[in-house]
């Protein structure tokens, strides 16, 4: 029994897994509600015309529905080639190897760099594929485990532990596991090997006001997002230009902006749900220490090492520098906490990052 309740399993983290990972987790769900927004746009134009006029007008959707359909599947292959970008950007997790150290009440998670503890009860959800388990921190954000590495017992072993919070709470368990294992926050004993003294110290708060504006920074300076909506908007304007010529124009921009609205509805609605479902970061505070050639983070769970040359981007605002170790994947650093002396640190190192 010992085998099943302490054994350890290794993930090698490559672009197939990633892309395995981003259909499992991503084009399931994503698919199925661009499929549903779709269906609805088309029957609410369908039903408002026959209305207005007095005649069902689908057929004469049918060009503008073909068109829906190949931008559904030109989105789909954005998300795709997005996911494979984000992995090639992630120089720290690129074909490293993960560690997974499961035991009767936790999952040790190490790789180069960095090492966490995770209780049963931080994972949202449990998601199994054919080949493997996905343990979800939060909607976008997890562990995977092939299943070709584990026993049968052991796959039982995930199945029953990481089932999730909900079902946690289904089942009478308790949701909430503080206490089983140390919490992994800073003391006054210094955390690197060498006992190096750090040149900056900081920490932060991660609230939903800070995620919010973190998401919207990402969102804002994406180029993509522009293409995404000026491709809607050439789509909307056809369709309402060979209705009714040049008359039309003014309806479609009327149409897109409701569009463009909804689409501001439902990324608020996405983030808002992400942020209620990631327990690790919501309301959670990190330490972060400042070295000559790496920057330490220290949170709940566990330690992570970021050497500066592993940096993707260092994005500054007006209020905070956004240290991106990938493409959607960051820290947040806000400048309220930050010295004068962190600041022209950070600015320092976003002008060697933004030169690579």
């Amino acid at each position: 029994m010992k085998n099943v309740m302490d054994f350890e399993v290794n993930t090698q983290y490559t672009l197939d897994e990633q892309r395995q990972f981003h259909r499992a987790v991503s084009h399931r769900k994503t698919s199925l509600m661009i499929a549903a927004a779709g269906i609805a746009f088309m029957t609410g134009l369908d039903i408002y015309f026959a209305v207005k006029y007095g005649m069902w007008i689908l057929p004469r959707l049918l060009p503008y529905t073909l068109a829906y359909i190949a931008f559904m599947i030109f989105f789909l292959w954005f998300l795709e080639r997005n996911s494979v970008k984000a992995w090639k950007t992630k120089e720290l997790t690129k074909d490293a190897v993960v560690n997974y150290h499961f035991t009767s009440d936790y999952v040790e998670v190490k790789s180069a760099g960095s090492e966490g503890i995770y209780t049963y009860d931080k994972f949202s959800k449990l998601i199994e594929t054919r080949t493997h388990f996905y343990l979800m921190l939060s909607a976008n954000m997890g562990f995977a485990i092939r299943k070709d590495v584990c026993t049968d017992e052991q796959q039982a072993f995930i199945k029953e532990k990481c089932v999730g919070r909900k079902k946690l709470r289904k089942m009478g368990l308790p949701d909430s596991m503080e206490g089983i294992r140390p919490q992994m926050v800073p003391d006054d004993k210094d955390l690197s090997a060498e006992s190096e003294k750090p040149l900056y110290t900081t920490k932060v708060k991660y609230t939903l006001k800070e995620y919010l504006k973190y998401n919207a920074v990402l969102v804002v300076r994406n180029m993509r997002v522009y293409a995404m909506l000026a491709i809607l908007l050439v789509l909307i304007m056809i369709r309402y230009y060979i209705r009714d010529g040049i008359y039309g124009l003014q309806q479609g921009l009327i149409v897109y902006a409701v569009a463009v609205v909804i689409a501001f509805l439902i990324f608020f609605f996405l983030v808002c749900r992400s942020w209620k479902k990631n327990t690790l970061m919501k309301n959670s505070e990190e330490y972060y220490r400042f070295y000559t050639d790496r920057l330490e983070v220290v949170h709940s769970v566990g330690r992570s090492v970021i050497p500066y040359d592993k940096i993707y981007k260092i994005i500054e605002t007006g209020q905070n520098f956004y240290i991106m170790v990938g493409q959607g994947q960051g820290l947040i650093l806000c400048k309220s906490e930050c010295s004068d002396e962190l600041i022209r640190f950070m600015k320092e190192k976003k002008a060697i990052v933004a030169r690579k």
